[in-house]
C-alpha cells in the first residue's frame, strides 16, 4: 500500500481534524501602506468552499481577453490553434501553488510527480521512463529558456505571470523533447515608469509547522529602467510520522530569490534581464510502504519481526506488520539521517525585443547551472540493504534569434535560429549492506559487509536548429499555417563503472575498467578482480555480477542525428468569440546513452542496450 502527496496519507491524526491556517499580508503602493489584512481560516478536513458558477457571458469574456504566447506571439486564448491551458500567476498565488506538481492537479492531461530516481512528467499519458540518461518527452521552458533535466520540474516556483501547458507535439516552434507537449512558465516583470509597489506575506500552518515568508517589490528605477525583486523562504516538518527515527517527514527547507531589470533605451527596444537562485534541502520521504502478512505466524515472519526495531516491524497475534522508513545502517550526517536531498540552481536570461514598423526581432539568451544530490533507500524493504547516493550537475547555454512579421497583406511569417550546448554530469554510488543492518554475519560473498559500485556519466550535447512558420489568410476568416523545423543533435559520452567497497560516503574503488578489460568471460573477469583488489575486490565484483549483472566498464562514444519536423494548421474564425481548427504536427525526443551500469559485458564491450534511439 503506497501513500504520498496529500494530507489524507497521514496516519497518526484523525481525518476529522480541524486545520488552522494563519496568513498575514502587507501590501505596498507608492509611499503609502495599505490596510493590513489578516485571514484566519479553519476549514474542516475535506471541506470545499462554495464558488459561484461562471456564466456563459463571463466565460466568453475571459476566453477573449486571456493572452497566451504558446506560439511565441501574443494572441487570445480562443484564437490560438493549439490545445493549451493557461493559468495566471495571480490565480496560482491565491491558491498557494508553489510547484509544478501542484499545478498539474489543476491542468487536464498533465501529470508531474516526484519519483525515487527521477521526476515523472506526462501529458496525455505520454512521458519518459526513470533512466537518468533519458531526456523528457515534455519540454519545460522558463522565460523562454529550456530546462532539460527531470529534477528541474520539481523545483519551487514563485512570482509567476502565467503558466501555459501545450498538449501534443510542439516540434516546430520548441524543438526537441516535446513529443508530448510543452510547459511554459513566464515569471512576473516590472514595468518602466511604475511606482513602488509590492507585498510581504507570512503564512503559518501549525499542524505540520509549515511556515512561509515571502516578499515582492517592484518599482521604476529611472526614466527607462525598472526593477523587481521576489524572495521566499519556506520550511515544513512534513506530514508522515517515522517512528524509527522519531521524526516527521519529509522535512523541507526552500530558499528562492529572483531579480529582474527591465530596460527601455528607446521606444522600439526592450531588454529584460533575469537572475534566479534556488536552494532546496530535504530530510526523509513523502512516502511510506506498509506490508501486512496476514498468514499464521511462521518461523520466518517471527524472525523477521524480532530482528527489526520494535516500532519498525512487530508481530501481534497472527499478523506480521512491517513499515518502510529508510535505511538505518546507512545513516549519514549529524544527527544521523538516512534520506536527504539538496538542490541548488542558478539561472539567468536576457531577452531583447526590437520592434519595427512591420516586424519584430527577438533574442533570448539563457544560462542554467543546476546541482542535485540525494541519499535514498532504493531497496524499498524494511531493512538496510541497498542505498544510493546520486549527484547530478548541469551547465547549459542557449541562444535563440527569431523574427516575426506584421505585414498588412495575407501572408505573415515567424522563424528563427536556435543553439544549445549542455554538459550533464551524473555520479551514482550504489552500496549493499550484507547484514541488513541487524544480522550477525553478512550474506554477501565471502562474508564482506559493505560493497559499493560507482558510475560516472559525463555527457556533452549540442543542438542547432532552423525553424519557421508561414501563415496564409485564404479568406478573411480562414488561415492556413505551414511550419517546418530542421534540427541537428550531437552527443558525446564518457561513462565508467568502478567496483569497490564501503558506503556511499566512504567509497573505496577496488576494480577499475582498466583492470578487467578484455576478460573472455565471467571467470576471467573475477580472476582479474581478485588480482587487483584482493578478497574484497573479488567479493565486491561477485556481488554486483551476481545480483545486478554489472561489471566494471568504460564507454566513450559520439552519436549524431538530424530531424525534419513539419506542421500544418487550418483555422476557421467563425465568430468574433469563436474559432475551430484542425492541425497535424510532429515532434521528436533525441536519442542518447543509457545511464544504467548494466550495459557492458565482462570484457568491457557495450551491450545492445547501452544506447537508445530517438523517438518521433
Amino acid at each position: 500500500m503506497h501513500h504520498s502527496g496529500n494530507g489524507n496519507t497521514e496516519h497518526k491524526r484523525a481525518l476529522g481534524r480541524i486545520y488552522m491556517n494563519q496568513k498575514f499580508r502587507l501590501n505596498l503602493s507608492g509611499a503609502a501602506i495599505l490596510p493590513i489584512a489578516i485571514a484566519l481560516a479553519t476549514p474542516a478536513y475535506g471541506q470545499v468552499a462554495d464558488v459561484p458558477a461562471e456564466t456563459e457571458a463571463e466565460r466568453e469574456a475571459r476566453l477573449t481577453t486571456v493572452t497566451v504566447t504558446a506560439r511565441k506571439r501574443d494572441e487570445t486564448l480562443i484564437n490560438a490553434p493549439v490545445a493549451v491551458t493557461a493559468v495566471s500567476g495571480a490565480e496560482l498565488e491565491a491558491q498557494g501553488v508553489t510547484n509544478l506538481e501542484q499545478i498539474s492537479a489543476r491542468v487536464p492531461g498533465l501529470q508531474v510527480g516526484r519519483g525515487a530516481q527521477t521526476s515523472n512528467i506526462f501529458i496525455r499519458g505520454v512521458g519518459s521512463g526513470i533512466n537518468k540518461g533519458f531526456e523528457q518527452s515534455v519540454g519545460l521552458y522558463v522565460d523562454g529558456v529550456y530546462q532539460p533535466r527531470s529534477r528541474q520540474f520539481s523545483q519551487s516556483q514563485f512570482d509567476l505571470q502565467q503558466v501555459e501547458v501545450l498538449r501534443g507535439p510542439q516540434g516546430v516552434l520548441f524543438g526537441k523533447n516535446t513529443v508530448a507537449g510543452a510547459i511554459k512558465l513566464e515569471t512576473a516583470s516590472p514595468e518602466v515608469g511604475e511606482e513602488l509597489n509590492g507585498w510581504v506575506g507570512v503564512t503559518w500552518e501549525p499542524e505540520f509547522n509549515t511556515q512561509s515568508y515571502s516578499g515582492v517589490f517592484s518599482a521604476g528605477l529611472a526614466d527607462n529602467l525598472a526593477g523587481r525583486l521576489a524572495i521566499r523562504y519556506t520550511t515544513t516538518d512534513g506530514y508522515v510520522e517515522n517512528r524509527v527515527f522519531d521524526r516527521d517527514e519529509a522535512e523541507r527547507e526552500d530558499m528562492f530569490a529572483r531579480a529582474t531589470l527591465a530596460w527601455q533605451p528607446t521606444e522600439s527596444l526592450n531588454v529584460e534581464t533575469k537572475l534566479s537562485y534556488l536552494e532546496m534541502d530535504g530530510v526523509g520521504k513523502e512516502l511510506t510502504i506498509n506490508a501486512i502478512d496476514d498468514r499464521l505466524p511462521t518461523p520466518s515472519t517471527i524472525a523477521l519481526s524480532q530482528m527489526l526495531h520494535p516500532d519498525f516491524g512487530v508481530s501481534t497475534g497472527d499478523t506480521a506488520y512491517v513499515s518502510f522508513s529508510g535505511n538505518p545502517a546507512f545513516r549519514v550526517g549529524d544527527p544521523p539521517i538516512s534520506d536527504t536531498e539538496t538542490t541548488e540552481s542558478l539561472s539567468g536570461s536576457v531577452k531583447a525585443e526590437w520592434e519595427f514598423d512591420n516586424f519584430t526581432l527577438t533574442s533570448i539568451t539563457g544560462y542554467s547551472s543546476f546541482d542535485f544530490a540525494q541519499h535514498h533507500d532504493v531497496d524499498f524493504l524494511p531493512v538496510s540493504f541497498i542505498h544510493n547516493l546520486d549527484e547530478e550537475e548541469l551547465d547549459m547555454f542557449s541562444q535563440e534569434l527569431r523574427i516575426a512579421t506584421d505585414w498588412d497583406g495575407r501572408i505573415n511569417f515567424l522563424g528563427g535560429l536556435y543553439y544549445e550546448n549542455q554538459d550533464a554530469y551524473i555520479e551514482e554510488t550504489t552500496a549493499f549492506n550484507g547484514t541488513f543492518g541487524v544480522l550477525p554475519t553478512s550474506i554477501l560473498p565471502g562474508g564482506i559487509v559493505n560493497v559499493a559500485q560507482r558510475t560516472f556519466f559525463d555527457q556533452q550535447a549540442e543542438t542547432i536548429a532552423l525553424f519557421g512558420e508561414l501563415g496564409i489568410d485564404l479568406t478573411d476568416s480562414v488561415t492556413l499555417e505551414l511550419g517546418l523545423r530542421y534540427s541537428e543533435d550531437e552527443k558525446s559520452i564518457d561513462k565508467s563503472v568502478v567496483v569497490g567497497a564501503g558506503t556511499p560516503r566512504d567509497f573505496v574503488g577496488l576494480v577499475t575498467p582498466a583492470d578487467t578489460i578484455g576478460s573472455a568471460d565471467l571467470t576471467e573477469y573475477l580472476t582479474a578482480a581478485a588480482t587487483v583488489g584482493g578478497a574484497d575486490g573479488l567479493n565486491s565484483a561477485t556481488t554486483f555480477a551476481a545480483l545486478l549483472n554489472r561489471f566494471a566498464a568504460d564507454l566513450n562514444d559520439t552519436r549524431t542525428e538530424d530531424h525534419l519536423d513539419p506542421s500544418v494548421k487550418l483555422r476557421w474564425q467563425y465568430a468574433d468569440n469563436g474559432s475551430a481548427y484542425i492541425s497535424y504536427s510532429t515532434g521528436y525526443k533525441s536519442g542518447g546513452y543509457n545511464f544504467s551500469p548494466d550495459t557492458a559485458e565482462p570484457d568491457g564491450s557495450p551491450r545492445p542496450g547501452h544506447e537508445f534511439e530517438d523517438e518521433k
